[in-house]
């Protein structure tokens, strides 16, 4: 996921289930002639050093021109017909005219754009129009303008890159929605059910639980490949969602132990002994086998070269089968997190 406008997450809530859901969060930070402590606060640094969640992508030249190039359009507009934008920016038809005169007042240009992530070209634009001042690092802008001019680098990146872009401010939905397209709405589907999945699923409110604790499960063995697992099964959610069998829910897509006994029984003409033997190695060998080598392993015992054949065959089931097994540790595993 590309993040946008800034560097750091600002919800905090949100952040926590960054921490359990999601692959990854690429801010945009472009080179910077400091070091991380000058731009970044402790909490962001310490989950870069902790967990693989965060990792920086910085834009290159042509992303930042062809983003300066679609607010310079945009601004143009807003300047001139504030009343037709004023919506976009929660300010009633009264208040539009002035929007200018809040966007050029230098007092309220707090939002710093670093150098790198526009052009020059857009960099005089600001500076000439009086809707922004310079400053060491680049310019200071309204926050307003600085969120649209973030959208359209964050909507040209993942086009360029084929990455979906996510923010965690609700603000400026408007905008997103009118200029961009760049959350589709299979992922903000994905997202949904993950965020109300996991809230039920863990043992309090989540702004209870110390950020701490979801930095130390992130980072924690083993626990990628559970959340990958659960991730795996939102998705079969949404599907099932879609093609209206709306008597699933999570629990039933994560209960591997019905899938198991289904299949041993469908298949059972055909590979009766194998499953037999490789559900008994299943039941001395606990979890320390994945599908895989367990059903390797009651092969070599009965060393049938039909049923290895056949057995090639439905190695895909038995990952199905252990991938719900995984997501179903992972709910295990948030619902033990504690205070």
């Amino acid at each position: 996921m590309l993040y946008y406008p800034g560097f750091e997450v600002k919800d905090i809530n949100w952040l926590k289930f960054a921490l359990l859901y999601l692959d990854d969060l690429r801010p945009i930070i472009p080179q910077i002639p400091y070091t991380r402590e000058n731009y970044l606060d402790s909490l962001t640094l310490k989950i870069m050093d902790s967990t693989d969640l965060i990792r920086e992508y910085c834009p290159d030249y042509k992303e930042g021109n062809i983003a300066s190039l679609k607010a310079m359009e945009y601004f143009d507009n807003y300047l001139k017909n504030p009343k037709i934008y004023a919506n976009q920016f929660n300010s009633s038809y009264g208040h539009a005219n002035y929007l200018p005169d809040k966007w050029r007042n230098k007092a309220q240009q707090n939002y710093i754009l670093y150098t790198g992530k526009f052009s020059t070209d857009f960099y005089y634009y600001c500076i000439d129009e009086g809707i922004a001042h310079p400053c060491d690092e680049g310019i200071k802008i309204h926050e307003d303008l600085a969120f649209v001019y973030m959208s359209f680098l964050a909507e040209v990146i993942s086009e360029a890159n084929e990455m979906e872009a996510i923010t965690d401010i609700s603000k400026y939905n408007k905008i997103i929605l009118n200029n961009n397209k760049i959350l589709s709405k299979t992922i903000g589907k994905e997202l949904k059910y993950a965020i109300n999945n996991i809230e039920l699923n863990l043992p309090c409110d989540i702004s209870k639980i110390s950020i701490d604790k979801f930095i130390k499960l992130r980072s924690s063995r083993g626990f990628n490949q559970l959340r990958t697992a659960y991730t795996n099964e939102i998705k079969n959610l949404i599907e099932a969602k879609e093609q209206k069998n709306y008597g699933y829910s999570l629990e039933n897509l994560l209960s591997y132990q019905k899938d198991f006994v289904r299949f041993c029984h469908q298949s059972f003409n055909m590979l009766g002994s194998i499953y037999l033997t490789a559900f008994g190695i299943h039941q001395i060998a606990g979890d320390n086998l994945t599908p895989i080598a367990l059903l390797s392993t009651a092969i070599g015992v009965h060393q049938n070269l039909n049923a290895v054949v056949k057995a090639g065959e439905i190695t895909e089931t038995f990952k199905d089968i252990h991938n719900k097994h995984l997501a179903r540790k992972y709910v295990a595993t948030l619902r033990r997190t504690s205070l």
